[in-house]
């Protein structure tokens, strides 16, 4: 999620927000009676649901476009159709649907909130991260206490880098939502980086794993923690059961032997780096784990 100028990756954990997102359009809209057209005919709900239940996506996008050339003026099934394209990664098409969602909206409603979080996400995963935070700072104007909206705008300022305006963020999720998995655990990857309140990352850390036990990001922010606080013990520790639940992620190799160089353990480091480069990282990461393993092997 996070590419910082340290030479530690953080592995994401983000995707669990935008879970609830890309439920069925008639469901969400409905919790807004004041700002929502009358529901699509059940039957062609159904049969879209069933289609992209069996995953015939295409068919169930079809499906939509027909009943919307024939309704244009639907909200529900706009933003249905904008759901159904982001989950097959057409992401211009469900930028199109939330658009005109949006121009049917009232532009203040709660509805038109909702539907800038959906936009956002949208952008947000399809890498432009200032559309992203414009849409969701926008909805976050209009629905200041809504948890999945402030989570969504923390995590696009934060891949965006803008990490004194995400630590804010995450801040604010957890004042609305103190167990907020995801909050939990980036904050106190961003306490560490920034060099902060070390003791209160852990704390955020352990919390998080707490409720998310045998999460593997988290144990590595763990980690992470441990290797700023200059106890490579520790850290090599939670790396280790890590890479035990994970034994084919490279990164997890590459951070424990990041714990080794720390201990002043060349050996042990060259040895996790090496299997980490077997293990078929990112270009950007395998430059990293080179650069390392070049340094130690000086």
């Amino acid at each position: 999620m996070l590419k910082t100028k340290s030479i530690l990756w953080r592995a994401p954990l983000g995707g669990l927000i935008a879970f609830a997102l890309w439920m069925p359009a008639s469901g969400f809209l409905a919790a807004q009676p004041q700002d929502t057209p009358k529901p699509a005919p059940p039957l062609v709900m159904d049969q879209v649901e069933e289609l992209a239940r069996q995953g015939n996506t295409a068919d169930a996008i079809g499906l939509l476009q027909s009943e919307i050339s024939r309704s244009p003026d639907r909200m529900d099934l706009q933003v249905e159709l904008g759901n159904l394209a982001v989950r097959v990664k057409r992401y211009d098409l469900a930028i199109a649907g939330f658009q005109r969602a949006l121009d049917l909206a009232g532009p203040e409603s709660r509805a038109a909130a909702n539907v800038h979080l959906r936009l956002g996400e949208t952008y947000r995963r399809k890498g432009d991260l200032n559309l992203a935070i414009e849409s969701l700072q926008h909805a976050k104007r209009i629905t200041p206490d809504n948890v999945a909206i402030v989570s969504t705008l923390a995590l696009s300022l934060d891949a965006a880098e803008r990490i004194a305006e995400a630590h804010d963020e995450y801040e604010a999720v957890l004042a609305l939502d103190p167990d907020h998995v995801i909050a939990l655990n980036n904050l106190a990857y961003l306490l560490a980086h920034q060099n902060g309140n070390l003791d209160r990352a852990l704390d955020l850390a352990h919390r998080a794993l707490e409720l998310m036990p045998g999460n593997n990001e988290i144990s590595d922010t763990i980690g992470w923690i441990h290797l700023k606080r200059n106890l490579p013990d520790d850290a090599i520790a939670a790396f280790r059961e890590v890479i035990q639940a994970a034994p084919s992620n490279p990164i997890f190799h590459y951070h424990l032997g990041m714990a080794f160089s720390q201990k002043g353990d060349k050996t042990e480091a060259i040895g996790e780096l090496r299997m980490a480069l077997t293990l078929f990282p990112t270009p950007p990461d395998r430059e990293k784990i080179r650069q390392l393993l070049a340094a130690l092997q000086r």
